[in-house]
């Protein structure tokens, strides 16, 4: 599967898995925050996937 398809697979998955971590809090003034940093979380844990695959000989 080509990079690029593999990452918008990604990013269909994580939107909704975020919106799932933060709907305990949804409406109320933290759900920004545990949203974005879900998202971050997301992220960081993508960046480090994806220069793993990067590394392989």
């Amino acid at each position: 599967m080509a990079l690029r398809q593999e990452q918008r697979d990604w990013l269909r998955h994580r939107d909704p898995a975020c919106k799932a971590e933060a709907r305990p809090s949804e409406g109320g003034s933290i759900w920004p925050l545990v949203f974005h940093g879900c998202l971050e979380r997301a992220t960081r844990a993508r960046i480090t996937a994806i220069d793993a695959w990067k590394a392989r000989p």
